[in-house]
């Protein structure tokens, strides 16, 4: 096994518009942290940036700080609204014009800066009349309206009637982003990563520290999963064991699997910024397989809460 120098770190700003996390107890970012974010996040080379309209008023104060740093050359990620519907009818893209039209206002994005738009939610391509939104991406491609197109997706289902549907068309997506850390390796371990890579799809990876629940202490995942917290101090055990901190365990975990070609990473602070930049330094490339759990109950995070 080996890692890849290609690989690349995108940074998410979910954080900048809302109270996201379940170990953030900090809440949303303020101006100044977002600010110092951001000037971090540009002098370790991350200059990929992932938001949507959907992550509260992250695309206008993300827009309004980028403009202070215009002289980076930020690209920049975000994704559509959701539909929702059982059919998606003609009418269905009018909402989704509207708000990429937003978007792009918000974020000040311009011609010639790479930038991409993602389907936020996958279902959405998958009802009947789905083709019209993927029709309407791979148009804005084809007019240079964005670089790249893409979809953000939760479990390999999705994944596998994503490309049944759409996979016999030329480039159908650029981009897919995907869950994966060491607890969830369900579309790491399988088929569908490696052969999203060979197909030229470039696979981004997000929840790499599942929320901070696998950098936090066992006591705090025993509380919100039980039964979860032996879990997370075995293997904070096993990283020690190769000198590790749970933070550069999560990162060796990413740069043990070249199909994930960047890494989503959401951060609270500059400080956090620095401490994974450092880990991308020095962790090491290791077989993390036997570490890959199969509950979906704390794997992902649309069921937290729910029986």
């Amino acid at each position: 096994m080996t890692s890849t120098k290609a690989q690349r770190v995108a940074l998410g700003t979910a954080q900048i518009g809302l109270d996201y996390g379940i170990t953030n107890a900090g809440g949303r970012l303020r101006d100044a942290a977002a600010y110092e974010v951001l000037r971090e996040a540009a002098a370790h080379g991350w200059t990929i940036v992932d938001t949507a309209g959907g992550y509260g008023d992250s695309e206008e104060r993300l827009g309004a700080l980028l403009r202070d740093q215009a002289g980076m050359p930020w690209e920049i990620i975000t994704k559509t609204p959701a539909a929702r519907k059982e059919i998606f009818g003609e009418a269905d893209l009018a909402p989704f014009q509207t708000a990429w039209a937003l978007s792009r206002s918000r974020l000040g994005i311009s011609s010639s800066q790479p930038h991409a738009l993602l389907v936020h939610h996958a279902d959405d391509l998958l009802v009947p009349g789905g083709e019209r939104l993927h029709d309407w991406l791979l148009s804005l491609r084809e007019e240079g309206a964005v670089t790249r197109v893409g979809v953000s997706v939760y479990d390999e289902a999705q994944v596998d009637s994503l490309f049944s549907r759409y996979g016999g068309r030329e480039r159908p997506f650029d981009i897919v982003q995907l869950p994966a850390s060491i607890a969830d390796q369900r579309l790491v371990r399988g088929p569908a990563a490696e052969a999203m890579r060979h197909m030229g799809v470039e696979v981004h990876a997000r929840s790499l520290f599942l929320q901070g629940l696998l950098l936090a202490a066992p006591e705090f995942a025993e509380d919100r999963f039980p039964g979860r917290g032996k879990w997370v101090r075995r293997m904070h055990a096993w990283a020690a064991s190769y000198g590790l901190t749970p933070v550069q365990a999560c990162i060796s975990f990413f740069r043990s699997n070249p199909s994930l070609g960047v890494a989503v990473i959401g951060v609270t602070s500059a400080l956090e910024l620095r401490q994974i930049a450092q880990a991308l330094v020095v962790a090491p490339v290791l077989d993390w397989s036997e570490w890959a759990d199969q509950n979906p109950c704390w794997l992902d995070p649309r069921r937290w809460g729910k029986p």
